[in-house]
């Protein structure tokens, strides 16, 4: 970035950040991370964030923790850039998805999570209990997911498989993510480090903000295809698709995650 746009950004959102509602919690009430348990399903972090949130960067610190954990595999977060402390496009991250999803759960402040869309929304001290709780759960849909850069560059083609252990009747959504986005971001204190590195930074819906409604039947295999072109400012290398079956009664009943492989990495 260059020292004059960064100057322009500073100076546009520093002064305005002091009235942007962003949680402090005390050094002491993190988060505790407890033991292991047996997953029995993926579980959804949907981590609300800005790059002029302050205490933004503890949460991060969180999911890099309990995706260090013996369950990391099986939680998947996606860092959503909202609110009034996201810088929008082109200069940031903020998208007008991640808007709609911060407006549907009514976030009230930054950071806070919503942990596989259960509507209460959450400190993300409180994190750690919740996707315990919800990785011990029963899925009822198995899911797998692949994802594959076209041989120009220009477009990611998706397969996800679905094999439902009972009829289900909901919404499927894909999104796409990318991870080592070096970045602005304030930190803790109210520095602000313009090498900051973001991971799994919601970029965008494939198949609609909210996705796309499914029916599936019992013991009924499933395959869905999708595509999406890869914008300009996203690095392919880094890129990775997010695909979950929800519905509003149950919340996420499953999700997955895949790298975007590239047909020459795959042909090795």
């Amino acid at each position: 970035m260059k020292i004059g746009k960064l100057s322009y950004i500073l100076s546009a959102f520093v002064a305005f950040s002091a009235f942007t509602a962003c949680d402090s919690i005390d050094e002491d009430e993190r988060y505790v991370l407890g033991d292991a348990v047996i997953a029995k399903r993926n579980v959804l972090i949907e981590d609300f964030t800005g790059q002029f949130c302050v205490n933004c960067p503890n949460a991060h610190e969180v999911i890099d923790a309990l995706k260090a954990g013996e369950n990391g595999e099986s939680i998947i977060a996606v860092s959503i850039h909202a609110g009034p402390s996201a810088i929008p496009a082109p200069a940031g991250l903020k998208t007008k998805e991640g808007d709609e999803y911060a407006n549907k759960w009514n976030i009230p402040a930054y950071p806070k999570g919503i942990i596989n869309r259960n509507p209460t929304v959450l400190d993300f001290k409180d994190w750690s209990a919740v996707v315990r709780t919800e990785l011990e759960k029963e899925t009822s849909v198995d899911m797998d997911l692949s994802a594959t850069l076209s041989m120009d560059g220009t477009s990611v083609v998706i397969k996800t498989d679905l094999n439902p252990v009972k009829d289900i009747n909901g919404k499927l959504q894909l999104w796409i993510t990318e991870s080592n986005i070096v970045a602005l971001q304030q930190l803790p204190g109210g520095g602000y480090d313009g090498n900051y590195v973001h991971n799994h930074v919601f970029r965008s819906s494939v198949n609609g903000t909210w996705g796309e409604e499914i029916s599936l039947s019992a013991n009924v295999y499933d395959t869905k295809q999708h595509s999406i072109a890869v914008n300009e400012k996203w690095n392919a290398e880094n890129l990775s698709v997010v695909a979950f079956v929800y519905n509003d009664s149950e919340g996420v009943l499953q999700i997955v995650e895949t790298p975007v492989k590239s047909l020459q990495k795959i042909e090795q």
